[in-house]
């Protein structure tokens, strides 16, 4: 037999549990169609990012070998492109090569803000 809401938390509070009452279970439910469209608003998937330009043409700028060891983390003050490398050598190797890495990656659309690399392991 099932409890309503106020004897759960009567017994939850009883036990030291948080209570179910929250502001999220006293609001309405919505339909999925309306939170889709809400979630598209607010992150704005269709909108073309740097973020987006640089995955899709990845293997195009660092090529096809350094591609697989090396992986986009994010971008940071919307000018410094961050990645995460496996090893001390790639990221010496990625050091010496990132003038021209910069070069193609601010001639991609979206991206002329990126002004510079920095690598974590």
């Amino acid at each position: 037999m099932p409890l309503n809401k106020q004897t759960e938390d009567l017994i939850a509070n009883f036990r030291g549990l948080p209570s179910t009452v929250t502001a999220s279970s006293l609001r309405p439910p919505l339909e999925l169609q309306t939170l889709v469209e809400q979630l598209e608003t607010r992150y704005q998937f269709e909108r073309v990012s740097p973020e987006r330009v640089l995955v899709e043409n990845w293997t195009r700028i660092f090529g096809s070998k350094l591609a697989q060891r090396c992986h986009p983390v994010r971008i940071i003050e919307e000018r410094v492109l961050v990645l995460s490398v496996q090893n001390q050598t790639l990221r010496s190797e990625l050091n010496f090569m990132k003038r021209s890495l910069l070069k193609r990656i601010q001639a991609l659309e979206h991206c002329d803000g990126i002004k510079d690399i920095r690598t974590q392991s």
